[in-house]
């Protein structure tokens, strides 16, 4: 893995700098300090790559009566089930698009844990502060944006989350499940 060969290569670049004596021409230092700044770059690079190659989220729609998801992004998520570290924020993207008018839209998220909905609170539950320009209209695309908080007194374990965005009427825009693991 080119990833793990870079991190190895740059951990014995810093215990080869560790054996150089006091004594060691400014040349020396200087090019330690090129090597470390090579490799802090390498690493963010692969970090980087690792990131924007992430494809779109696997998802079921659960009973969107006003609207249609085109496409659900979590980042980051490499990989999937995305994994869910402790103590860390993890963007949702979901494009739809709506068949009807709305004055507001308000989300709602749940973490389904052996078929129990258990709330899974959220820093911005109104849709029109997430994205969404209101009114939303019918036939219009929207690209919802939030933020998926994962709270590090959650236990370690796989669920589902299931995100709705509901309409003035309380009818789903959308409603998804997407498989996820919480991880430390």
């Amino acid at each position: 893995n080119s990833h793990s060969d870079l991190v190895t290569s740059c951990a014995n670049s810093g215990l080869k700098e560790g054996l150089v004596s006091k004594q060691a021409s400014k040349q020396a230092s200087k090019q330690a300090n090129l090597n470390e700044i090579i490799c802090t770059l390498g690493v963010l690079l692969l970090s980087l790559l690792a990131y924007t190659n992430a494809e779109p989220v696997k998802f079921a729609d659960c009973g969107s009566t006003d609207g249609k998801v085109a496409e659900v992004d979590i980042q980051p998520c490499p990989s999937q089930p995305c994994q869910l570290h402790k103590g860390e924020s993890y963007t949702v993207n979901v494009t739809f698009t709506s068949s009807v008018a709305s004055q507001n839209c308000t989300a709602v998220v749940h973490g389904v844990v052996e078929g129990v909905p258990v709330p899974f609170p959220i820093p911005q539950t109104d849709g029109c502060k997430s994205g969404i320009q209101c009114p939303v209209e019918p036939q219009k695309s929207y690209s919802y944006v939030n933020q998926l908080p994962v709270k590090t007194e959650y236990p370690a374990i796989k669920l589902v989350v299931e995100w709705e965005l509901t309409d003035d009427f309380s009818k789903d825009l959308f409603c998804i499940k997407f498989p996820v693991q919480i991880v430390n």
